[in-house]
Order: C-alpha cells, then sequence, then structure tokens
C-alpha cells in the first residue's frame, strides 16, 4: 500500500540529513514482532526512513564548508526548496532483514566491561519512487553525482551489546553494505 499522509520531511541543516518521520508508525506483521521478541530485540522508538544520512550529510557539508557564507545559504536554501517541493511517498514492501554490524572501539570499555559493540536490527525495505528524481536534482543543485540510496528501509527493532545503544540502527544505503551485514531474511507466514 502506497502511503504519503503519515510522513513528513525533517532536514537537518547543520548536519545536511534528511529524515522522513512517520506521524503514525507502520505496522509490523506479528510473525515479525514475534521474531524479535524471541530475539531479545526492543522496538525502535520511533520510526523514519533516511533519505541523506550522515555520510552524505558528512560528504555535503565538506562541500558546504568550502563556499563562501553567502553560497552555503543559498544551497541549503535550495535543498530546502527541493524537500518542500517534492511529494514524498512510500510503499511498505515484504521484505524483513535482520542485520547486524560490529564497531571497533579500539579497547575502550563498554558500560558493560567489554570492548567494541555489535548492534543488531530488523528492518523492513520500502520503495520511495521519488527518490532517484530528488538525487538527481540534489545533484544539480550541488554540481555533483552522489549516488541515492539503494536500499530505503525503516529499522524497526533494534539492540546492542552496549546497552546505552539499544535504540540505535546504523546506515545500510546499498545492496553491497547490506551483505556486508549479514543480512538474513525474515520470511512472512
Amino acid at each position: 500500500m502506497e502511503k504519503d499522509q503519515n510522513i513528513f520531511p525533517d532536514f537537518n541543516k547543520e548536519k545536511v540529513t534528511l529524515l522522513l518521520r512517520f506521524k503514525v508508525d507502520p505496522e509490523v506483521p506479528l510473525h515479525v514482532r514475534e521474531t524479535a521478541k524471541q530475539k531479545g530485540f526492543g522496538e525502535k522508538p520511533e520510526h523514519h526512513i533516511t533519505v541523506m544520512g550522515d555520510p552524505e550529510g558528512i560528504y555535503i557539508s565538506e562541500k558546504l564548508n568550502k563556499m563562501s557564507v553567502d553560497e552555503k545559504k543559498t544551497i541549503l536554501s535550495k535543498i530546502e526548496d527541493l524537500i518542500k517541493n517534492t511529494k514524498w511517498s512510500y510503499k511498505l514492501t515484504p521484505h524483513f532483514f535482520y542485520v547486524t554490524k560490529e564497531y571497533s572501539l579500539d579497547n575502550i570499555k563498554n558500560t558493560n566491561g567489554t570492548i567494541g559493540e555489535v548492534r543488531e536490527s530488523i528492518i523492513q525495505l520500502v520503495g520511495i519512487k521519488e527518490i532517484k528524481d530528488f538525487y538527481k536534482k540534489l545533484n544539480i543543485i550541488l554540481s555533483d553525482n552522489i549516488d541515492a540510496p539503494e536500499t530505503p528501509h525503516i529499522t524497526v527493532y533494534t539492540r546492542s551489546t552496549e546497552k546505552a545503544h539499544n535504540d540505535f540502527g546504523f546506515c545500510v544505503s546499498s545492496f553491497s553494505q547490506l551483505r556486508n551485514f549479514h543480512p538474513e531474511r525474515i520470511n512472512l507466514k
């Protein structure tokens, strides 16, 4: 089912990131909820789709920081207009994956006495038909060639070996990244 009434764009000018936030959280099939509960996951307290995440934001910020203050303001204003003028919608897919990412914290001990961190998430892939056109226009504004995310998704459940990060997901913007995070498909019954 295609949605457009219950999402709104959340553009962070300082970080140059864009999240599509939900007014009403998407429904998760019972089987996925049961799988998450059995594995000890917690439901993510808020759901969103990342259109421009930290990697894109850092890249764009570095580019903007080489410009004059006026040029930077103009570019950010154009990006903001592009976001406002895009009629965002998404389509839920039946594709749920369990993914995991290991972080090395260079021998810094966590609050639980361990070294490093493992974050795990259950994500649901979504379709956003506007995303390629958005990036095409963004690239014109920036005179660049930034790739649109291949794997837009909603992180629905999370957990971490570092309890303070139990609500944290992690960036999964391409199929190659997805493969690196040991994806296990959660089959719907």
